[in-house]
């Protein structure tokens, strides 16, 4: 027989003499105290891809911002949006990224086409002064340097 741990007197079938205690015995469906057997469900979360992975902040480039940058690489330099798109897209945020990728191609298509015109201008002075004058002009800039 089995003696309470508050008041010693014994127990019998779970439920003290002298208090009032009642043994909890974990092999009984019963459930003690006032707690309510709810139905519950297992919700089985999927691994999400990198794409679908956002930071809870996330903060957004200013259309000033995109502006200024996109007419800095038009009329001033490529080169300027190349550094400006390798820097937005290491930042951590998804649309510095994006804007950065788009920056990165404009670029990229006008440091070529600055490329075609320049190949094509010295192909027409060559073809209009002929090359004598040519060198002269450039023997003439490398004597001013």
């Amino acid at each position: 027989m089995a003696n309470c741990p508050f008041c010693d007197k014994n127990i019998i079938n779970g439920v003290c003499e002298g208090c009032g205690y009642r043994e909890y015995n974990s092999n009984t469906e019963e459930i003690w105290g006032e707690a309510v057997e709810k139905e519950s469900t297992v919700i089985y979360e999927e691994p999400k891809r990198y794409e679908e992975k956002q930071m809870a902040y996330d903060k957004n480039l200013g259309s000033l911002w995109k502006w200024i940058f996109v007419l800095i690489t038009i009329f001033y330099s490529p080169l300027v949006g190349l550094i400006a798109s390798i820097v937005l897209i290491t930042r951590p945020y998804l649309s510095y990224k994006s804007f950065g990728f788009k920056l990165l191609i404009l670029s990229i298509v006008l440091s070529v086409f600055r490329l075609i015109l320049v190949v094509l201008a010295l192909f027409f002075n060559v073809a209009i002064f002929g090359t004598q004058q040519l060198v002269q002009g450039i023997g003439s800039i490398i004597s001013i340097l």
